[in-house]
């Protein structure tokens, strides 16, 4: 959990304080990020790295809309990270999906931070914030699923 809890401590500095633009099907609003910590606590938590031009990322987020319906959120954290170049690319691309979970804007900046080379970027980390996968790359939903029950089992 130390190794999550750094990570999104340091979002918090990289996205200009402890706010971030976010989105989760409603509009778009801010966030503290503190708050993401504090409701990650004893979930699996995926950390979905994209960016509106890139083609895989807009394939993958359907299939991650979907497990958002197939696991609880008790037990499964989902939170998309935008890699755009800018907040209003963000902002126009999320008007057009129906996002069922938190989607923030980090800019490049975070993407280097997590040493994403690629995009997308799934990062899963499990009940105690240990990594359980961090790889680039379009991962399909069935695949994730299996991953994420995996994960779940290991830590009951």
């Amino acid at each position: 959990m130390r190794k999550m809890l750094s990570a999104l401590a340091l979002c918090a500095v990289i996205l200009q304080g402890p706010t971030a633009a976010t989105a989760q099907g409603q509009g778009i609003g801010t966030t503290p990020l503190l708050d993401l910590v504090a409701a990650a606590r004893g979930k699996v938590v995926v950390l979905n790295f994209f960016a509106s031009f890139c083609p895989p990322c807009r394939l993958e987020i359907p299939g991650l809309m979907e497990l958002r319906s197939r696991f609880s959120p008790g037990e499964v954290e989902i939170i998309g990270i935008s890699v755009d170049n800018s907040l209003e690319d963000m902002e126009n691309f999320i008007r057009k999906y129906d996002f069922n979970y938190p989607v923030y804007y980090g800019g490049q900046e975070l993407g280097y931070a997590f040493r994403i080379s690629a995009i997308p970027h799934n990062i899963v980390y499990d009940r105690q914030g240990r990594m359980a996968y961090n790889q680039p790359g379009y991962l399909p939903g069935d695949e994730l699923a299996a991953l994420l029950r995996d994960v779940l089992d290991r830590d009951s």
